[in-house]
C-alpha cells in the first residue's frame, strides 16, 4: 500500500467522528440537554442537536475558534508539538489502557461523558495537553522544510510527517476534544473556548506543511474539530459561534501548493539542472538514488525492490530519449547506467510538472477540467504510467510503479480538494444552524419560513452547489437543511457522493 493511500485512510479514520450524512437539530426552550440513547452519533446517519436559542453576542468577536495573533507568545509552535508527541509516547507506555476509554467516548455528547473517568484521563495526559496548548499560543510555525531562503526555492530538507506521527497527532487532538467536551458538560464555556482554539490551530499548522500527506491529515483533524463545534452548539445555553465560524481559516492547508511541491520532488532530489550531470561520479549518483528512493518509498522494502527492477528496465528508453533531447554521445558515455535513468526521470518529472501546474493558476472548474484533459494527453503520449501505450511506446514515468507519479499525485490533489470543499460546506451548514438559533432567540423560539427572512446575519451559501442551502420549514420549531441541495439524492448516501444535513427544530 502506498504512503499516500495510507494517509487517505488516516484522514477517513480521523474524521470518523464526522461520518454523519444527515443531521437533525432541535432548538428548544432554555432547559436541560436531553438525548435519547438510540440517538447517539455512532453508526447513525443523523446528527441530533437539541440547542437553545442564542443570539450572536453584542460584541461580534467575543468568541473565536483560533487564538488571537495579537496575544501570541514568541517561539515556534512545532517545538512544542514535537515535545508533546514524546510526552504522549511516555504516558502511553504507562497508561495505554486509557486509549480504550477514549475510543469508547469518541462519539459521546458532553452530557453523556462519564465525568469522573474523563477527568482522570485529562489529568493523566495533562503534560501532553499543556505542551500542545503552549504550542498553539506561539507566534511562529516553522516545520523546517518550507523554503531554502538563500536559494529562493523549495528544498525537501524534511520528509512528510511519518504515518505514526500523524496517528499520534490525531490522538493529541482527541485529547483536546475530550478536554473541551468535559468543559462543555460542566457549562464552562470560558474553559472550552481555548481548547477549541488549540485544536483548530493544530489542524491549521499541519496544513502549512507542503506535502499532500500532511494536507490529508490536516483535513481529517478539521473534520474532527467541526464535530467538537457541533457539540458546543448542542450544549445547553451555549454562546452563538456564528462569527467565530465565519472567521475560521478555511480551507485548511494549501492543496495547490502541496501538489506543486509533490510534483517537484524528483527534480529536487535528482537536481540535474544545477550542474553538468555527466560530471558526477558513480558514488554521487548512487547517493542521489538512495535519497530519492527513501523520499518516494518511505523505506518500504517491497517498493524499493520494484523501483530497482523498473530502473533496470528503463535504461534503453532513457538512453535513446536523452540522445534525442540533445545530449551528446560523449556526455552519455560518462554517465553510469543509474545516472542515465535518473537524468531521464528528471526531465520527465520536469515536463509533467510544467504540463500540470500551469492549470493551478485558473479558477474552478477550468483548473480541474484542464488538469484532467492534460492527464489524458500525458497518458496517451506515454509521459505517465507504466508499461506500453496503445501505440507501443514505452511509458516514461517509472516512479508510477511505487505510487509516486505525477498522475497519482494529481488524483490525490483532486481528492484533497474535494475534502476541503466538503469541510467548508459543513462549516457553512453549522453557520446556518447558528443563524437559525439567532433568529429563534429574536422571535420567541420560532424559525423562519425561508432562510431569506434572516436579514440580521449573512447566511452563507453552499460551496458544493454555489447556491443557497436547501431549506424546508416543518413547523415553528422544526426545519431541514440539505447540504447537497437535492433532497432526492439519498440513494447516493451509501457511496458518500452526497452529504445531507437535516435540521429538525423542536420545542
Amino acid at each position: 500500500m502506498t504512503t499516500l493511500i495510507r494517509y487517505l485512510l488516516l484522514g477517513a479514520l480521523i474524521a470518523v467522528a464526522c461520518p454523519v450524512l444527515e443531521a437533525q437539530v432541535r432548538i428548544g426552550p432554555r432547559g436541560p440537554y436531553r438525548i435519547d440513547a438510540d440517538e447517539e452519533d455512532a453508526g447513525s446517519e443523523r446528527w441530533d442537536i437539541e440547542a437553545t436559542p442564542a443570539a450572536v453576542p453584542e460584541l461580534a468577536l467575543a468568541y473565536s475558534l483560533l487564538p488571537d495573533p495579537a496575544l501570541a507568545l514568541p517561539g515556534n509552535a512545532v517545538a512544542f508539538y514535537r515535545e508533546a508527541l514524546l510526552e504522549l509516547q511516555r504516558t502511553l507506555a504507562m497508561r495505554r489502557s486509557l486509549l480504550s476509554d477514549m475510543a469508547a467516548w469518541q462519539d459521546l455528547r458532553p452530557a453523556r461523558l462519564p465525568a469522573d473517568r474523563a477527568r482522570l484521563v485529562v489529568r493523566e495526559f495533562s503534560g501532553v495537553l499543556d505542551l500542545v496548548r503552549a504550542g498553539a499560543q506561539r507566534i511562529d510555525t516553522d516545520w523546517g522544510m518550507l523554503e531554502d531562503r538563500a536559494a529562493s526555492r523549495w528544498h525537501p530538507s524534511l520528509p512528510a510527517l511519518r504515518f505514526s506521527d500523524a496517528i499520534e497527532l490525531s490522538r493529541c487532538l482527541a485529547l483536546i476534544d475530550l478536554a473541551c467536551r468535559l468543559a462543555m458538560a460542566e457549562g464552562d464555556y470560558a474553559e472550552a473556548e481555548p481548547w477549541l482554539q488549540c485544536g483548530w490551530r493544530l489542524a491549521n499548522d499541519i496544513g502549512r506543511r507542503p506535502r499532500l500527506n500532511d494536507q490529508i491529515t490536516a483535513v481529517g483533524l478539521g473534520n474532527r474539530m467541526l464535530v467538537t463545534v457541533r457539540h458546543w452548539i448542542g450544549s445547553p445555553d451555549s454562546p452563538n459561534l456564528f462569527w467565530a465560524l465565519a472567521r475560521l481559516e478555511l480551507p485548511i492547508g494549501d492543496s495547490k501548493r502541496a501538489l506543486e511541491y509533490e510534483l517537484r520532488i524528483p527534480e529536487l532530489w535528482i537536481g540535474a539542472g544545477d550542474d553538468a550531470p555527466w560530471t558526477r561520479s558513480k558514488e554521487e549518483w548512487n547517493a542521489i538514488y538512495r535519497r530519492l528512493t527513501q523520499a518516494v518509498t518511505g523505506g518500504d522494502r517491497r517498493n524499493e525492490v520494484v523501483l530497482r527492477m523498473t530502473l533496470i528496465q528503463s535504461y534503453p528508453l532513457a538512453k535513446r530519449e536523452l540522445q534525442s533531447w540533445g545530449y551528446s554521445p560523449d556526455q552519455l558515455a560518462r554517465l553510469p547506467a543509474r545516472g542515465m535513468v535518473l537524468l531521464h526521470q528528471y526531465h520527465v518529472a520536469r515536463h509533467n510538472r510544467h504540463a500540470l501546474v500551469k492549470w493551478l493558476a485558473l479558477p474552478e472548474p477550468a483548473c480541474s477540467q484542464g488538469m484532467r484533459r492534460t492527464l489524458r494527453q500525458l497518458r496517451e503520449e506515454g509521459w505517465i504510467g507504466t508499461g506500453m501505450t496503445a501505440e507501443g511506446v514505452p511509458r516514461r514515468d517509472w516512479l508510477d510503479r511505487v505510487g509516486h507519479s505525477a498522475e497519482q499525485a494529481t488524483r490525490y490533489y483532486f481528492t484533497i480538494r474535494d475534502s476541503q470543499q466538503l469541510l467548508l460546506a459543513k462549516r457553512n451548514a453549522l453557520m446556518v444552524v447558528e443563524a437559525l438559533r439567532h433568529f429563534a432567540a429574536r422571535h420567541d423560539g420560532r424559525l423562519p419560513q425561508r432562510l431569506e427572512e434572516i436579514t440580521s446575519l449573512p447566511v452563507p451559501i453552499n460551496p458544493l452547489t454555489r447556491q443557497a442551502f436547501g431549506y424546508r420549514r416543518l413547523s415553528d420549531r422544526a426545519a431541514e437543511v440539505l447540504i447537497d441541495g437535492d433532497e432526492n439524492a439519498k440513494e447516493n448516501l451509501a457511496t458518500g457522493a452526497w452529504r445531507i444535513l437535516r435540521i429538525d427544530v423542536r420545542p
